[in-house]
Protein backbone atom coordinates (compact mmCIF):
# COMPACT_ATOMS: atom_id res chain seq x y z
CA UNK A 1 0.00 0.00 0.00
CA UNK A 2 1.52 3.37 -0.61
CA UNK A 3 1.46 6.45 1.86
CA UNK A 4 -0.17 8.89 1.50
CA UNK A 5 2.43 11.81 -0.02
CA UNK A 6 2.60 14.72 2.80
CA UNK A 7 3.26 18.45 1.39
CA UNK A 8 5.18 21.34 2.83
CA UNK A 9 5.27 24.49 2.02
CA UNK A 10 8.76 26.66 3.55
CA UNK A 11 8.04 30.16 3.30
CA UNK A 12 11.18 32.68 3.73
CA UNK A 13 12.80 35.68 1.95
CA UNK A 14 16.39 33.93 2.36
CA UNK A 15 16.77 31.48 -1.26
CA UNK A 16 19.57 29.72 0.90
CA UNK A 17 16.81 28.71 3.55
CA UNK A 18 14.39 27.77 0.57
CA UNK A 19 16.93 25.47 -0.98
CA UNK A 20 18.18 23.96 2.81
CA UNK A 21 14.92 23.11 3.90
CA UNK A 22 13.99 21.81 0.62
CA UNK A 23 16.60 19.30 0.43
CA UNK A 24 16.27 18.29 3.76
CA UNK A 25 13.13 17.63 4.36
CA UNK A 26 12.18 16.07 0.80
CA UNK A 27 11.69 12.58 0.80
CA UNK A 28 9.88 10.02 -1.78
CA UNK A 29 6.76 10.43 0.37
CA UNK A 30 7.25 14.28 1.36
CA UNK A 31 6.82 17.52 -1.40
CA UNK A 32 8.20 20.59 0.08
CA UNK A 33 7.86 23.26 -2.35
CA UNK A 34 9.17 27.30 -1.45
CA UNK A 35 7.98 30.45 -1.66
CA UNK A 36 9.67 34.14 -1.17
CA UNK A 37 6.96 36.64 -0.70
CA UNK A 38 3.56 36.93 0.70
CA UNK A 39 1.37 37.69 -2.56
CA UNK A 40 2.75 34.08 -3.86
CA UNK A 41 2.33 32.25 -0.60
CA UNK A 42 -1.43 33.41 -0.32
CA UNK A 43 -1.99 31.79 -4.07
CA UNK A 44 0.01 28.74 -3.26
CA UNK A 45 -2.02 28.47 -0.04
CA UNK A 46 -5.34 28.89 -1.87
CA UNK A 47 -4.26 26.40 -4.73
CA UNK A 48 -2.94 23.63 -2.35
CA UNK A 49 -3.27 21.66 0.70
CA UNK A 50 -0.52 21.65 2.58
CA UNK A 51 0.13 19.62 5.75
CA UNK A 52 2.86 21.78 7.51
CA UNK A 53 3.76 25.43 6.56
CA UNK A 54 6.93 26.61 7.91
CA UNK A 55 6.59 30.44 7.53
CA UNK A 56 9.82 33.10 8.25
CA UNK A 57 7.36 35.53 10.48
CA UNK A 58 9.04 38.98 8.13
CA UNK A 59 9.46 37.95 4.55
CA UNK A 60 10.33 42.10 3.06
CA UNK A 61 9.17 44.58 5.25
CA UNK A 62 11.52 45.13 8.23
CA UNK A 63 8.64 45.82 10.35
CA UNK A 64 6.73 43.17 9.00
CA UNK A 65 4.53 40.37 10.02
CA UNK A 66 3.82 38.71 6.83
CA UNK A 67 4.05 34.96 8.90
CA UNK A 68 1.03 36.21 10.73
CA UNK A 69 -0.80 37.05 7.84
CA UNK A 70 0.40 33.36 6.68
CA UNK A 71 -1.05 31.95 10.24
CA UNK A 72 -4.55 33.45 9.55
CA UNK A 73 -4.96 32.73 6.48
CA UNK A 74 -4.03 29.07 7.06
CA UNK A 75 -6.74 28.58 9.97
CA UNK A 76 -9.70 30.55 7.81
CA UNK A 77 -8.97 28.09 4.99
CA UNK A 78 -7.11 25.03 6.14
CA UNK A 79 -7.81 24.49 9.68
CA UNK A 80 -6.04 20.98 9.81
CA UNK A 81 -2.87 22.49 8.46
CA UNK A 82 0.37 23.05 11.11
CA UNK A 83 1.92 25.85 10.72
CA UNK A 84 5.23 26.60 11.94
CA UNK A 85 6.89 30.23 12.43
CA UNK A 86 10.20 31.47 12.65
CA UNK A 87 12.18 34.87 13.07
CA UNK A 88 15.54 36.41 13.63
CA UNK A 89 13.39 39.08 16.16
CA UNK A 90 12.02 37.52 18.99
CA UNK A 91 9.07 39.39 20.33
CA UNK A 92 6.36 38.90 23.34
CA UNK A 93 3.75 40.52 21.56
CA UNK A 94 3.92 38.91 18.04
CA UNK A 95 4.65 35.08 20.02
CA UNK A 96 1.01 35.73 22.01
CA UNK A 97 -1.20 36.61 19.04
CA UNK A 98 0.79 33.73 17.13
CA UNK A 99 -0.47 31.64 20.08
CA UNK A 100 -3.54 33.02 19.77
CA UNK A 101 -4.08 31.96 16.28
CA UNK A 102 -3.41 28.60 16.37
CA UNK A 103 0.75 28.84 15.77
CA UNK A 104 2.18 24.74 16.30
CA UNK A 105 5.73 25.94 17.22
CA UNK A 106 7.27 29.69 17.06
CA UNK A 107 11.47 29.19 16.74
CA UNK A 108 13.60 32.01 17.25
CA UNK A 109 16.13 31.84 15.03
CA UNK A 110 18.98 30.47 14.87
CA UNK A 111 16.70 27.50 14.54
CA UNK A 112 18.53 23.94 15.23
CA UNK A 113 17.52 21.70 12.43
CA UNK A 114 17.14 18.38 14.62
CA UNK A 115 14.15 20.68 16.74
CA UNK A 116 12.67 21.32 12.96
CA UNK A 117 12.92 17.54 12.33
CA UNK A 118 12.29 16.19 15.23
CA UNK A 119 8.99 18.49 15.40
CA UNK A 120 7.77 17.46 12.09
CA UNK A 121 8.14 13.69 12.57
CA UNK A 122 6.21 14.11 16.10
CA UNK A 123 2.94 15.43 13.61
CA UNK A 124 3.49 12.72 11.09
CA UNK A 125 5.73 13.68 9.06
CA UNK A 126 8.18 10.94 7.45
CA UNK A 127 11.66 12.20 8.13
CA UNK A 128 13.74 9.40 8.76
CA UNK A 129 16.25 8.29 6.41
CA UNK A 130 14.99 6.22 3.36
Amino acid sequence: MEMEKKRILVVDDEESIQFSYQRLFRRENVEVDVCGNLKDTLAMLDQTGYDVVIADLRLSDPDGREGLEILERVRRSRPDTSVILMTGYGNGDVHEKATELGVLKYFVKPVEVEDLMNLLSRIGIPLESA
